[in-house]
């Protein structure tokens, strides 16, 4: 398989008058994930302030591509087919989501003896942990509480299995 591409567009509303160009945007340029530059104005209506007359305001929406800002994507990790539903979502979810905000965490924070995550940690390498602090212990010096963290191969498995175009 190979790699996906998330293409990034930057989008404007050109002033009202009829021979601006596109340095002329009212203000500043947005960027939005899009298959295409259609989609990509269309998200940026979805954004606009001036509401007046939507037939007034498309003709002045204006979309170009941003290669310097797409995302490539890797494609889907041998390990993420391996995994059951609960344990990619458990993956998945200490990576920040499959969505805009993928890659942005990179924990999660559960009971330290919490069999699933010390699976996923001791037999399939997608974790490190459990790691509590010291104030998160009982008095005993046992840990309560605990972080695992993603390893290099569980950032991979998440990534792998981000959204092409997410909804938003």
């Amino acid at each position: 398989m190979t790699a996906r591409l998330r293409k990034c567009f930057e989008v404007r509303i050109l002033p009202r008058w009829t021979n601006a160009k596109w340095e002329d945007g009212e203000e500043e340029a947005g960027f939005y994930f899009a298959a295409t530059a259609g989609i990509a104005k269309a998200q940026r209506m979805a954004h606009a302030r001036e509401w007046d007359d939507e037939r007034e305001l498309w003709p002045r929406v204006r979309a170009r591509r941003a290669p310097d800002r797409d995302v490539l994507l890797p494609p889907r990790h041998y390990l993420a087919d391996r995994l059951t539903a609960d344990e990619l979502h458990t993956v998945v979810h200490a990576y920040g989501g499959t969505g805009l905000k993928a890659g942005r965490r990179d924990h999660f924070y559960t009971h330290a003896g919490d069999l699933q995550l010390l699976r996923l940690a001791w037999e399939e390498g997608l974790f490190e942990g459990p790691f509590s602090r010291p104030s998160e212990r009982n008095f005993d010096g046992t840990a309560d509480y605990a972080y695992f963290y993603l390893t290099r191969l569980g950032q991979q498995v998440a990534a792998s299995v981000a959204e092409h175009y997410p909804s938003h």
